[in-house]
């Protein structure tokens, strides 16, 4: 499987220690299978340091990963989905529970809906219907760097001088 890392570095050798723990699935490396999604991570990593370089890098993660490792899919915006990126968001460790971790990413429309359900201003039932019309953009999450150790393959690291799509 093919996947993309928005950054503005090189990553050839990824560690999964970098970064906080309060992300939607927790701390890890995380990557993309769209390659316009990375893309759209680099211009916002840029805006918040101008002087950084837009690099996506390439990776290929073997298919037995999946088999050989605890991994946790959330295929839509749901119950499970929101309550397990609430949980992490909180500090909450169910992150831990997992090698891989992939699913929806909290964008911005869905980050202002999870914000607004955290806050009490909506009930989740709510919260759900207003997720259930957005489109998902895919993240995946390697929480174990045995995971990158063996079964990551890095591939290339390509520069993007120009904004190429909408952040």
């Amino acid at each position: 499987m093919k996947l993309f890392h928005g950054s503005l570095v090189r990553v050839e050798y990824p560690d999964v220690t970098i970064g906080r723990d309060s992300l939607d699935f927790g701390r890890g490396f995380y990557m993309t299978r769209d390659y316009e999604q990375a893309v759209r991570w680099t211009n916002i990593l840029v805006k918040r340091e101008p002087s950084g370089v837009r690099t996506i890098n390439t990776f290929e993660l073997s298919d037995d990963a999946f088999e050989k490792y605890n991994y946790r899919l959330f295929e839509s915006y749901n119950d499970e989905w929101l309550d397990f990126i609430v949980s992490n968001r909180l500090g909450g460790e169910d992150w831990r529970n997992y090698d891989i971790i992939e699913g929806g990413i909290a964008n911005d429309k869905v980050f202002d809906t999870i914000e607004i359900y955290m806050s009490g201003m909506i009930p989740k039932d709510v919260a759900i219907g207003r997720l259930k019309n957005e489109k998902i953009r895919n993240q995946l999450c390697i929480v174990s760097q045995d995971v990158v150790n063996d079964c990551l393959k890095y591939v290339e690291s390509v520069i993007r001088l120009r904004l190429c799509f909408r952040v």
